[in-house]
């Protein structure tokens, strides 16, 4: 998960509260459509929580299936016609099951920046048990319809499943190529390092911040030569700017808060493969609970010092890596203890 302004602003909540009302729905309503947690909700609207991106996009498609719905609705009784426009009332309905099935892929990737919160018991990973999976959600079996109970109980071995299959991966299986740098951040995991993210720079000069995720998610930012920046996920191209050329770079350019890390679905990181890691104990990436701000630097510059204004958080490691031009600068910033 990305959020591009690591502050915690007023515009995130107003965003939020914006798609809301265009979706005429309340925070319960859109959380309960979503399947998100409604504290999680109330955080995001309260501006007292960074929103995840993805959570734009998906409020956006509940506004569009609300429309759609609307439409049927005008269609059923009567009020407008299939001769006032292209459109017939099936074709609204296929439409509205798509945007259901898109926000379903997009609600898993929400859920799954949160779903690996460090285990301090010593039973294990809680998250491998279908009880400690459900107490996690927020979700309660007592009372609930069987299907939906089938339903959940198939999302926790899909996820389990998946889980295991990323944790015995290698992201970056090979040493760098001539000319390519890749700058690792990993958490320590017994006598292993998981991987949390990468900044990589090609052999064109182009800067790429990578998540490693299972399945077809990949969610990364992009800064190409030419000035381009993008996040994508699931090969959706999320908050285009348009910045300076890299080739002519001057100052800085922040590129982003990341955020929603863990252990329990992290693949293996090997440090031969990369040319730095930098290596931090259990306990300030782990789900939300921290973040990594990454800037391009000007040889010599600092990065802008908003971006370091963060609330309720603070740095507990940065490393400059002055192997090219610009300088990445990679901080990692962990929630401070009430």
């Amino acid at each position: 998960m990305t959020v591009e302004n690591p502050a915690i602003t007023e515009s995130d909540a107003d965003l939020i509260r914006v798609r809301l009302q265009a979706a005429e729905l309340s925070q319960r309503e859109a959380a309960q459509q979503l399947g998100i947690d409604l504290r999680a909700m109330r955080r995001y609207c309260a501006g007292s929580a960074p929103v995840p991106p993805l959570l734009f996009l998906a409020l956006d498609r509940l506004g569009q299936i609300r429309r759609n719905k609307r439409v049927i609705e005008m269609l059923d009784d009567e009020s407008m016609s299939t001769s006032d426009g292209p459109l017939t009332r099936e074709q609204f309905e296929h439409h509205i099951e798509v945007l259901r099935k898109a926000n379903e892929k997009l609600v898993k990737a929400i859920n799954f920046l949160v779903d690996d919160e460090p285990d301090t018991s010593g039973a294990g990973n809680h998250l491998d048990t279908f009880e400690g999976w459900l107490k996690h959600q927020g979700l309660v079996v007592e009372g609930a319809p069987k299907d939906l109970v089938t339903r959940w109980r198939a999302e926790f071995e899909s996820g389990k499943t998946r889980r295991q299959a990323a944790r015995s991966a290698v992201f970056f299986n090979q040493p760098c190529p001539a000319g390519e740098h890749r700058y690792a951040v990993a958490i320590e995991d017994g006598a292993e390092l998981r991987l949390a993210l990468v900044v990589r720079r090609s052999r064109k000069g182009e800067y790429f911040v990578l998540m490693p995720r299972d399945g077809d998610w990949n969610p990364h930012a992009s800064y190409h030569i030419d000035g381009r920046y993008h996040h994508k996920s699931y090969d959706q191209v999320l908050m285009p700017k348009l910045r300076q050329r890299i080739d002519q770079f001057k100052g800085t350019e922040h590129l982003g808060m990341f955020m929603g890390f863990g252990t329990g679905a992290a693949p293996i990181c090997n440090p031969a493969n990369f040319t730095a890691v930098l290596e931090l104990p259990p306990g300030i990436l782990e789900s939300m609970h921290g973040c990594v701000l990454i800037d391009l630097v000007e040889p010599g510059v600092a990065p802008n010092p908003i971006h370091r204004q963060n609330p309720g958080l603070r740095i507990t490691h940065e490393e400059t890596y002055r192997d090219v031009s610009p300088w990445i600068v990679i901080a990692v910033a962990a929630q401070t203890v009430p």
